[in-house]
């Protein structure tokens, strides 16, 4: 999850829309700048394949020019509609974390979600606000907020509205390079479609230098059929290879 917010841009991949946000906080506070390239089996954001349930490449910049601050940008093949020719996602963000104690961290950011070839008359740019907290970088709460959004659903057209969105993801190492991850989050499109949807997901990650494996289930509730279709959502399973450098 993006995912798409100031932690959630500099998703390494998708296969933990939610759990991502702890993986980058970590890692770009490690480094003045990096990046990523990864391959996931689908694209999934909030419960809802971007990719039309096919494969997608991504990959992401980021760079800290002052303590605590990042600014990057992060891009994913994507797949909107059937009658859509975008294929391409460009997320550029700008972030703010704190270190609060030995135990607590939040940040707060603001990403702008970009479709640079899409040719449909409702343009799908976007901009969010997103703030979170994360408790020894097990436990992060997550708000996000934005103002202006544009989509089709539901055999409905709305044009310039409010959405925001609620997360709590939960990180446990197991053994060795394993660990194990689960999120839950809530949608809300009250302004655009009067009604919003629960999505989760599962699984674990492993991780080995530079590489990391994720493999996770991922569902949201029944709401996201009637708004965007059976291709959009869907239990599936969803899987990622990733290399930092």
């Amino acid at each position: 999850m993006a995912a798409h917010g100031a932690g959630q841009a500099a998703r390494l991949s998708f296969a933990f829309a939610c759990v991502a946000l702890t993986f980058a906080t970590r890692s770009e506070a490690s480094d003045a700048w990096g990046g990523s390239l990864a391959v996931t089996t689908d694209y999934v954001y909030r419960g809802l394949s971007q990719s039309g349930g096919e494969p997608a490449i991504q990959g992401g910049l980021y760079a800290q020019p002052a303590t605590g601050w990042t600014i990057g940008v992060w891009a994913s093949t994507v797949q909107l509609g059937r009658n859509a020719d975008t294929s391409a996602e460009v997320d550029l963000y700008l972030a703010r974390s704190w270190a609060m104690g030995s135990d607590w961290d939040a940040r707060v950011g603001l990403t702008h979600y970009a479709y640079p070839n899409d040719n449909l008359p409702l343009q799908y740019d976007y901009d969010e606000l997103i703030a979170s907290v994360s408790y020894r970088q097990r436990v992060t709460a997550t708000a996000t907020w934005s103002p202006k959004m544009s989509r089709y659903g539901a055999g409905r057209v709305a044009r310039d509205r409010e959405a925001a969105s609620y997360e709590l993801t939960y990180l446990q190492p197991v053994i060795g390079a394993w660990s194990f991850g689960a999120g839950a989050g809530y949608y809300d499109l009250e302004d655009l479609f009067d009604t919003g949807y629960w999505y989760w997901n599962a699984g674990f990650l492993y991780s080995w230098q530079r590489l990391q494996v994720d493999l996770a289930y991922i569902d949201a509730d029944h709401t996201v059929y009637r708004l965007y279709g059976y291709r959009a959502g869907g239990g599936r399973w969803s899987a990622a290879l990733t290399w930092r450098f």
